[in-house]
């Protein structure tokens, strides 16, 4: 028995599996959080292209006060959100300060400034709530935001 004994501890044509088995768990978690980040990362690129998208349209358009509808729906279209997560807002800064309407106009020796940001939110849900959890989610969400501002005068 003592014999059989010392020939099994001599024996190494099993290490390779012992191994795998200690180490295939790490690896496949280490593979799923990859996976999670990726398609978040993903996912955060399409709503800022789509905020892109939507300052594009003010660009190769004329300055209007009224368009804030169509660009909100244009970029809710594109970011594949609902409308209720997608804002527009607008202001004007004569010399940097802030005024409440974006349509008044500055004195002729004041610096005129005219701003449009876009802001989409949308909820990532990863495949495991592990993600969710770090990063504050309470229900196994993910909250990602794109903000893109562009001055148009």
């Amino acid at each position: 028995m003592i014999m059989r004994l010392r020939q099994l501890l001599r024996d190494r044509r099993g290490n390779s599996v012992i191994e795998l088995a200690l180490f295939a768990p790490v690896i496949a978690t280490f593979v799923v959080g990859m996976s999670d980040l990726a398609r978040g990362l993903t996912r955060k690129f399409q709503i800022e292209q789509a905020s892109y998208r939507a300052l594009e349209l003010i660009t190769v358009g004329a300055l209007q006060t009224d368009y804030s509808a169509f660009v909100r729906s244009a970029a809710a279209a594109a970011a594949g959100e609902p409308i209720a997560n997608v804002t527009v807002t607008n202001w004007l800064e004569c010399d940097g300060v802030k005024k409440a309407n974006f349509s008044d106009v500055c004195t002729s020796s004041q610096q005129t400034a005219r701003y449009v940001k876009v802001q989409i939110v949308s909820d990532f849900r990863p495949t495991f709530s592990y993600m969710a959890d770090v990063m504050g989610g309470a229900d196994g969400r993910v909250r990602l935001t794109s903000r893109s501002t562009l001055r148009v005068q």
